[in-house]
């Protein structure tokens, strides 16, 4: 008798470990799909946020181009004004 009571707590020991193992498999499945899921909402964000970087430099340069080109054409002005003042001036001027 104390030998299949041995059996007995044996076998229902070893439900109790199966039963354990499969709940801590369960979790960690759980776990693993949650950490998959942030992994990608992670990603998303990530590529939104170059995506966003990249729009505001584009924006920057396309300004720092616009204020480049301008103030280029305004000294190109300034310089013809200059020489149209001086060639008057010394009587070198067309007309």
């Amino acid at each position: 008798m104390a030998r299949k009571t041995r059996q007995s707590t044996a076998t229902s020991e070893m439900h109790t470990l199966k039963e354990d193992i499969r709940s801590l498999r369960k979790e960690v499945r759980q776990l693993t799909e949650q950490l998959v899921q942030y992994c990608n909402q992670t990603e998303k964000r990530i590529a939104e946020s170059e995506k966003n970087i990249m729009d505001h430099f584009d924006i920057a340069v396309e300004t720092i181009r616009h204020d480049l080109a301008g103030a280029n054409q305004d000294e190109i002005t300034s310089l013809k004004t200059r020489v149209e003042r001086l060639e008057q001036h010394t009587g070198l001027a067309r007309v």
